[in-house]
This record gives C-alpha cells, sequence and structure tokens, in this order.
C-alpha cells in the first residue's frame, strides 16, 4: 500500500512539472543553430540530453541538426587544412 502511494505522489508530480513546463514548440531552424552555437561557445561537449534541454526542442530534431552541423564543422575542417597544405606547398617551391 505505501508503494502504491509513493508511486502515485511522484506521478502528480511528475504530472503537474510536465503542466507547467508546456508542450514543445518548435523554433526555426535558424533559431535552434543559433542557440546551439550558442551553447557551444560556452563549452566544447554535450550530450544530447543537455542540448535538448537547452534548445526545448524535441529530441529527433535537436539530434538532427546537431548532426548536420557537426558534419559541415567537419568538412570546414577539411577544406582548411587542405587549404593550409596548398599555401605550405606553394612556400616550399
Amino acid at each position: 500500500m505505501e508503494v502504491l502511494l509513493l508511486w502515485l505522489c511522484v506521478q502528480l508530480e511528475y504530472n503537474q512539472r510536465k503542466k507547467e513546463e508546456g508542450k514543445k514548440t518548435r523554433l526555426e531552424k535558424e533559431q535552434v543553430q543559433d542557440l546551439l552555437f550558442a551553447a557551444f561557445e560556452k563549452h566544447q561537449y554535450y550530450n544530447v540530453k543537455d542540448l535538448v534541454r537547452i534548445t526545448n526542442q524535441p529530441i529527433v530534431s535537436t539530434r538532427d541538426l546537431y548532426v548536420i552541423m557537426t558534419i559541415v564543422t567537419m568538412i570546414v575542417v577539411m577544406i582548411t587544412m587542405m587549404s593550409m597544405m596548398i599555401v605550405l606547398r606553394v612556400c616550399i617551391l
């Protein structure tokens, strides 16, 4: 009986918190990107749950946008490295 009462209290608290938070509304892609960039200016690493909390967006859209941003960042780094290699070769010759 005590376990059932405890479970009921936990459920009531959870439901109350969910009501107060309300439904998550999707922001524009650019707004979410701005939130993510601002977060990564503060810290280098985040897990997906923290990014969902920061952006207040559904996990699927946050994760997808994070993956796209990571790929674009990797491409930019690769292009920068290739440009540096070309400059070094020109300087050596």
